[in-house]
């Protein structure tokens, strides 16, 4: 069996202002510190392996905080989905 994740990828926003969005949205995630600029969350609800769910939950984040938002989605090795 291969690896199976979801993550958002955040650019150009500090680590509080992502954990801030993410609480007013009631949303439980992993925020990762700044690195290169760049955050990465593991939000929870996105575990449930539904890139739609993934995909406005991206577009949710790159709106509130006006930032580049990465989403992906890597199911069993097989399956790699990316949005900007």
């Amino acid at each position: 069996m291969g690896n199976w994740y979801t993550n958002i990828c955040a650019k150009g926003r500090q680590q509080s202002q992502v954990i801030d969005a993410l609480d007013e949205l009631g949303r439980r995630a992993h925020v990762t510190p700044d690195t290169g600029g760049w955050i990465i969350l593991y939000d929870q609800e996105c575990e449930k392996f539904d890139p739609d769910l993934l995909q406005s939950l991206a577009l949710t984040i790159s709106t509130r905080l006006s930032c580049i938002a990465l989403a992906s989605f890597n199911a069993d090795d097989g399956i790699l989905w990316l949005g900007v």
